[in-house]
């Protein structure tokens, strides 16, 4: 980095990437990253195989090509965050705290869409189908 080799960085800065590494491993250990199979009985188990018409297998191309599902994703965007397996974005479905006239139709943190319970994420979800009118909002 920079130019500078490693050995000549202060252990201070050392210590600092360290800290900083420990924080993100820390804050992905609250998530989980599904397999097809455990994922499709999930969202059996909470009724989206015929949602407003939708398919189970719609659910899962939708999630494996949003998020690779993983519950944790994050998806930085020029005008909003998208958060969570289904990577809902903080303009509509939920409140990051940062993202101006957010309208959070879900009534969610954004944050409660990026941990290991996708109850809420599957309850947001079929939320933007039904008001969306099937998957156009993704």
């Amino acid at each position: 980095m920079l130019g500078i080799p490693y050995h000549h960085y202060s252990i201070e800065m050392k210590t600092s990437y360290l800290v900083l590494f420990l924080i993100v491993a820390v804050a992905r250990s609250n998530a989980i990253v599904f397999d097809i199979c455990s994922f499709s009985a999930i969202l059996k188990e909470n009724g989206l195989e015929g949602f407003s018409g939708t398919t189970i297998a719609e659910w899962i191309c939708l999630v494996f090509h949003s998020s690779g599902f993983d519950t944790s994703a994050l998806n930085v965007g020029p005008r909003a965050t998208n958060h969570g397996i289904f990577l809902l974005s903080a303009k509509w479905w939920c409140d990051d705290f940062k993202t101006p006239h957010a309208r959070n139709y879900c009534n969610l943190s954004c944050g409660a869409l990026r941990d290991d319970n996708i109850t809420d994420d599957i309850q947001c979800a079929k939320r933007v189908v039904e008001k969306s009118k099937g998957f156009a909002a993704w």
